[in-house]
């Protein structure tokens, strides 16, 4: 069949590594994380046998344990103490959700520290009454 049983989501992710703004191990994240889509998508299909999902998910899984590359996780996370900058420049990381709520996640830019900011439901605008995202108003 060739896929399309997810709809071939992966070439969405391979988009957003496109146009997106990110550094070399983001970038190498998201194709993997399209990689992991592609196979499990022509799993799904019959196009691949189960064990090609499963090995790419294992090499995966082997590269970014934890989130970060395997390579680089020893400059990433902290293995001491006196780790964190004295002034924090922050960046949003990007958005979640966490504990049912919308989070923020911010990074800093010079050291691994990061932060959530949860924003309350008086925020929420109905999707209906917010009109159609991109529209002019």
């Amino acid at each position: 069949m060739s896929g399309g049983s997810l709809d071939y989501l992966f070439q969405d992710v391979r988009e957003v590594k496109r146009r997106a703004r990110l550094d070399e191990d983001e970038a190498e994240l998201l194709e993997g994380i399209a990689q992991l889509l592609h196979d499990l998508e022509w799993s799904l299909s019959g196009d691949y046998a189960s064990h090609q999902y499963r090995q790419t998910l294992s090499e995966f899984a082997g590269t970014w344990d934890g989130g970060y590359k395997e390579s680089n996780r020893s400059v990433l996370i902290p293995q001491s103490d006196g780790w964190q900058c004295d002034n924090h420049q922050w960046v949003r990381g990007g958005m979640t959700v966490s504990e049912g709520k919308m989070v923020t996640v911010w990074k800093c830019t010079d050291c691994p520290a990061w932060t959530r900011q949860f924003h309350g439901r008086q925020y929420e605008v109905d999707y209906k009454e917010a009109g159609e995202p991109g529209a002019d108003r």
